[in-house]
């Protein structure tokens, strides 16, 4: 299947092999019309990923803003979460917020201070 068919963004996606293959095989159902795509997209992303197709989203925008931490310099700086929050697809930044803390357990500042000191 050639990147057309997939799901807008969904090539910058920081995702095993795997579940690309899995969520373009889902989208290609989807936009083709299936009996009660809906249903069809459920039961197949609960048999490829173990959660739905809500989850799912929200943990890839999370990957998508925790790879924009990890893209950051090793230097001490200015971290413009909003900024990252924005470009992984958040509408505002409490969304990122709510999402790391259960996630992740900790708020987006502590996360990219964990993250850099890991990087050393």
């Amino acid at each position: 299947m050639d990147a057309r068919a997939w799901p807008p963004g969904y090539t910058e996606w920081p995702a095993p092999a795997a579940l690309r293959g899995a969520v373009a095989c889902l989208w290609a159902q989807v936009t083709t019309g299936a009996d009660r795509p809906g249903l069809v997209l459920r039961r197949r992303c609960h048999a490829a990923v173990g959660y739905g197709p809500k989850t799912l989203q929200r943990v890839l925008r999370f990957r998508r803003f925790v790879s924009r931490i990890d893209a950051l310099p090793q230097s001490p700086g200015v971290l413009d979460l909003a900024a990252f929050a924005a470009e992984a697809g958040y509408a505002d930044q409490a969304h990122p917020t709510r999402e790391c803390g259960k996630l992740s357990g900790l708020t987006p500042a502590a996360l990219a201070r964990q993250r850099s000191l890991e990087r050393r």
